[in-house]
């Protein structure tokens, strides 16, 4: 039996699963319930596991013969959004149970996926070459949890030879996948600046130091900031999206808060940027008599891009699985994934799954209150990982592939991120 149709039998347990978790969302770093479930799938399926403190599960699959260590990922959280009960055309049939609370990123299917490529490869583990490793990663949106994965993965010296993931795309059509070298996922940081000025009468601006001029100064300079530091051929995008001053037209408020984020594949890039944006930030603080009482950064964080060798192999493996005219190259996207970290340590290549149905009016993008994915998607996702795990031993190709010189904190320092405090 090949692999899309052991996936395809297994369609009513993925199904199962995604609605079970997107009924039940939890948010980064609290995803108690959600990894008290992934913990008891694993356990129903005889699969030995770790459950890592503030980090997310990983599960361990044993070939009978010797082989690489192959690691597949998913991500479990859910995002801090009010989902609506309509995708693009009519009612969803499932919708989550929390108010504030939705898979609207797709983190309940990437786990059900992962779960059901688990069950295939249980049933094949008598034929696996080499050991797998499934990690079920919390935190993705921000929340940092990889870290403690991390951590746990080198403080045991663990080998790891090759790491797949995948992302659900509702963009592109259920039963298509997208897989290819280079750019997958932007790296990014963000901000957050509190300026203080010196209140008063708004009819005397003269006697007032006022954060609203100071903030309107620093706004202009960044907008320029892309064209003056970045090269054209760089990904780079820029944007303010939140300001917050004043209570009154006729009272020059005492501080401003606002932030924002930057994102590219380029970590130099964004390494000058944020320096300049520091600058500027403090040099018209100085000419307008404020003061930056609060500058807060993180990142930025690492690009995923796609390891070379490690996306070649994924391509075939996917081309043999579903057929070269359903494969396509991934379009480089500046969102930003925690995938990063991973790709940083191991030979990675991370897909994207087709999740669209535009009859059915599932076409909404990536943390739209109506997303709503096509649960078809279930199906190749799973297969996808199942056969990546079995089949990349019968090619194991030679990868030109140089690790991040340090270690998890290492990282954390370069990309400027604390690390996460402990919830668990």
């Amino acid at each position: 039996m090949n692999i899309l149709k052991e996936a395809e039998n297994l369609y009513d347990y993925s199904v199962s699963v995604r609605r079970h978790l997107h009924e039940n969302p939890e948010p980064s770093t609290l995803e108690t319930e959600t990894v008290s479930y992934i913990c008891g799938e694993l356990s129903a399926m005889g699969i030995e596991y770790v459950n890592i403190p503030d980090g997310g599960v990983l599960g361990f699959l044993y070939g009978k013969t010797s082989g690489p260590a192959v690691m597949l990922r998913a991500d479990c959280d859910a995002l801090k959004i009010q989902e609506s009960g309509e995708n693009a055309k009519g009612p969803k049939a499932c919708v989550s149970k929390k108010a504030g609370l939705a898979h609207c990123c797709g983190h309940d299917m990437h786990t059900a996926m992962l779960l059901t490529a688990a069950k295939i490869l249980k049933d094949r583990e008598d034929s696996l070459k080499g050991t797998v490793i499934l990690m079920f990663e919390r935190g993705e949106e921000g929340g940092g949890s990889a870290y403690y994965i991390h951590k746990y993965l080198q403080e045991k010296k663990m080998q790891i030879d090759v790491c797949f993931s995948q992302h659900n795309d509702p963009l592109l059509p259920a039963g298509k996948i997208a897989v290819s070298a280079g750019p997958r996922f932007a790296g990014s940081f963000v901000f957050h600046v509190k300026i203080r000025g010196k209140g008063g009468h708004g009819s005397r601006p003269d006697r007032n130091n006022n954060p609203i001029d100071c903030f309107l100064a620093i706004a202009a300079e960044y907008k320029d900031l892309r064209m003056r530091l970045v090269s054209p051929e760089v990904l780079f995008t820029s944007s303010l999206n939140m300001v917050r001053a004043g209570s009154a037209h006729n009272i020059t408020p005492e501080e401003l808060e606002f932030s924002g984020t930057a994102r590219t594949y380029d970590l130099a890039s964004g390494l000058k940027f944020r320096e300049q944006f520091e600058k500027i930030i403090r040099l018209n603080c100085e000419i307008f008599d404020c003061t930056p009482e609060t500058v807060l950064w993180k990142g930025p964080t690492l690009p995923v891009i796609n390891q070379k060798e490690a996306a070649a192999c994924a391509r075939t493996i996917t081309e043999e699985l579903i057929g070269k005219e359903n494969v396509q190259d991934n379009t480089p996207d500046m969102c930003g994934e925690s995938f990063g970290i991973t790709t940083a340590f191991y030979p990675s290549a991370m897909a994207a799954i087709g999740a669209g149905n535009e009859a059915e009016g599932k076409t909404l993008p990536l943390h739209n209150p109506g997303y709503d994915p096509d649960e078809k998607a279930l199906i190749y996702g799973s297969a996808y990982y199942a056969a990546c795990a079995l089949n990349y031993a019968a090619h194991v190709p030679q990868i030109g592939f140089t690790p991040f010189a340090g270690d998890i904190d290492a990282l954390f320092a370069l990309t400027n991120r604390p690390v996460p405090l402990h919830k668990d």
